[in-house]
């Protein structure tokens, strides 16, 4: 899966940057817990068995970023009928930008039986060393989360993504 010449080197990251899951809200529609014992991840008090898609629209003629907001509506309805229509429970979508209003994708999950899992992706070329930079996506990240944590269509929060990936571990 790597070029060649492009070796795995395994990261260091901080237990922030480690967690890829927990962000759960014991508050709100959903409760989701996690049993270690027997991994297994309950909803509502049953096992969840996902069936899910990673998913991000992008309009015709644009470029990668968060579409999942109003203006591109049309788009995400008549793909999440698509993903109902084919029996799935989850969808994990890449990035909720902190300026974008999402309720009206998340309500459009919820009506559908859809789980979302979000991620919130650091910004390329984030300086990691920056304690402002940090401090600021920080701020951004936790502004999405308190913003929609309960949210029923909320299932958990990933932190980047691919991080490691062509590294540069000097």
């Amino acid at each position: 899966p790597y070029p060649r010449g492009v070796q795995r080197t395994p990261m260091r990251y901080s237990p922030l940057a480690n967690l890829v899951l927990l962000c759960f809200s014991p508050v709100g529609s959903v409760q989701v817990t996690v049993e270690k014992s027997s991994r297994q991840i309950l909803v509502d008090g049953q096992r969840f068995f996902a069936r899910g898609v990673c998913y991000t629209p992008i309009p015709v003629g644009q470029v990668y970023g968060d579409w999942l907001g109003p203006s591109a509506s049309s788009i995400w309805l008549r793909d999440l009928d698509l993903i109902q229509q084919m029996n799935l429970n989850l969808l994990r979508v890449y990035t909720f930008d902190s300026t974008e209003d999402h309720t009206s994708f998340l309500d459009a999950c919820h009506d559908r039986g859809l789980l979302v899992a979000v991620t919130l992706d650091y910004p390329e070329g984030m300086d990691y060393a920056d304690s402002a930079v940090r401090s600021e996506w920080k701020d951004r990240a936790l502004a999405v989360v308190n913003k929609y944590k309960l949210h029923p269509a909320i299932l958990l929060w990933g932190f980047g993504n691919e991080k490691n990936f062509y590294a540069d571990t000097s």
